[in-house]
């Protein structure tokens, strides 16, 4: 057990560090391409129909809250790296790259990226660690208030196997989202 928090107490400096250096030069975490302000009807939450993604956009075009899935279930904000879930018995560190959105007013066109470039899940003394790199791109409905969505995941577990980029490129997963008054994740 001692092993273990030492472990966790370096990784959370090593993830301290990274996150404060990657903020320096990350500003915000996420980016807008708009060629205007962005649009009101995209603020507030979006859930999928699958896998239990969830995206929180906030007036400015950041994302300010995102549900993942990597396995379990987490909720990964802004500078959170640790999280206990006792839904699973288990604990993680995660350590969330940048998450950029990029909307074309024109076209209605929403894509977004996040970039989770560690995490480590603990679930009743097993672990998996690893990485991964989503991509979300489809056009949105302002009036029905949902955005269609070809999803390209690529992750990693540690000892694993490569993703076949090819593939995953080639058999994106379609994916739904709605925008939700009442949200089915936690709201702090």
């Amino acid at each position: 057990m001692n092993r273990l928090a030492i472990t966790l107490g370096i990784l959370s400096l090593l993830v301290l560090y990274g996150c404060i250096e990657g903020q320096k030069s990350l500003p915000g975490h996420t980016a807008v391409q708009t060629e205007t302000d962005f649009p009101e009807f995209l603020v507030g939450v979006w859930e999928s129909n699958e896998f239990g993604w969830g995206f929180k956009f906030a007036p400015d075009g950041t994302i300010s809250k995102l549900i993942h899935t990597v396995g379990v279930p987490i909720d990964v904000r802004e500078g959170q790296y640790y999280s206990e879930n006792p839904d699973y018995q288990g604990m993680g560190l995660f350590i969330l790259g940048p998450c950029d959105v990029n909307y074309d007013l024109q076209s209605k066109y929403l894509k977004v990226s996040v970039i989770l470039e560690y995490f480590r899940i603990e679930i009743m003394g097993d672990y998996l660690e690893g990485w991964s790199k989503d991509y979300f791109e489809g056009f949105i409905s302002e009036k029905d208030l949902i955005w269609d969505v070809q999803w390209l995941s690529y992750s990693m577990l540690e000892g694993g196997t490569p993703p076949d980029v090819n593939s995953i490129d080639e058999h994106p997963v379609m994916l739904k989202f709605k925008k939700v008054e009442s949200p089915t994740w936690h709201e702090h």
